[in-house]
């Protein structure tokens, strides 16, 4: 199972915030399966649960729609190991922001974290969250600001989910180490 919370502004009224929480359960319907769920719903009150089967892309929808791929939304993102005090502090100051439109926070522990470092190219075994923020992209100096403090506790960046193109950005997707055994690999397999 995974979670997943987005925490969204109202486009009318920036001191209202959504918030959605998503557990994610991909594959056959099980025991497992519905105690998770269970348990999911007795952590708070629940205003609305719904049960669904549907598409990634229809689950888990940017808050900034349509959304077509080159809309004015600036995105960081950071891998962490826990939740703690310089998050959650780091989260109220980001949603107090006006640049800043929503925030993802979603659990990504579990069998990707098991597989051996030399798997594949992921480089962040450790983590075990995942926190993007989304923002006005006129303003992204400024999310830089705000973002930095969180990125700074983090073990990388997923690069695919992030607007920073940066060479201090790209620097955080993959480690060297892993760099060096991919290029290594491929020269291997080419030959």
């Amino acid at each position: 199972m995974s979670s997943l919370l987005m925490l969204t502004k109202n486009d009318s009224n920036s001191s209202i915030i959504s918030v959605q929480a998503t557990n994610i359960w991909c594959g056959e319907k099980t025991d497992s399966c519905e105690k998770y769920f269970t348990d999911a719903l007795n952590i708070v009150k629940v205003e609305k649960q719904d049960e669904s089967n549907l598409s990634y892309h229809t689950l888990v929808q940017a808050p900034h729609l349509p959304h077509e791929g080159a809309n004015n939304v600036y995105v960081k993102n950071v891998l962490l190991t826990k939740i703690d005090d310089h998050l959650l502090n780091a989260l109220h100051t980001m949603l107090k922001c006006s640049a800043v439109m929503g925030i993802e926070v979603r659990a990504i522990d579990g069998p990707i974290n098991q597989l051996s470092p030399d798997f594949d190219a992921w480089s962040f075994r450790e983590a075990t969250l995942f926190v993007a923020m989304w923002g006005d992209v006129t303003q992204s100096s400024l999310l830089n600001q705000l973002f930095k403090p969180l990125q700074e506790h983090g073990c990388g960046v997923y690069g695919a989910y992030s607007s920073d193109t940066s060479k201090s950005e790209t620097g955080h997707v993959i480690r060297v180490n892993d760099c060096k055994r991919l290029l290594k690999n491929m020269i291997q397999n080419t030959s």
